[in-house]
């Protein structure tokens, strides 16, 4: 398939196709799930449009979960995030 994928291999991301075809994955979604990421990366252009206010680029490509100008998302960041939000909404 030839997917380009990102991964963090501290302290350095590295972006590329996975090494064999049995690394390779397919993610199967609900139309529901698609329709949301589709609609929240299209927030987030929109976003990034009215905080620079033109001085800043969107410059994603097809990933799933970016960081705020679109480029992606480092894996312990992610993490960090996730574990936050998990504490707020009480599931320790």
């Amino acid at each position: 398939m030839g997917t380009e994928v990102a991964l963090s291999v501290s302290p350095v991301m590295v972006r590329g196709t996975p090494k064999t075809k049995r690394t390779e994955r397919i993610v199967f979604l609900l139309d529901a799930t698609a329709r949301f990421l589709r609609d929240f990366r299209q927030s987030q252009k929109l976003r990034v449009c009215n905080l620079s206010l033109g001085r800043r680029k969107w410059c994603g490509d097809d990933f799933v979960i970016t960081a705020l100008l679109g480029t992606p998302f480092d894996p312990s960041n992610f993490r960090i995030v996730f574990d936050r939000l998990l504490s707020k909404a009480g599931s320790d």
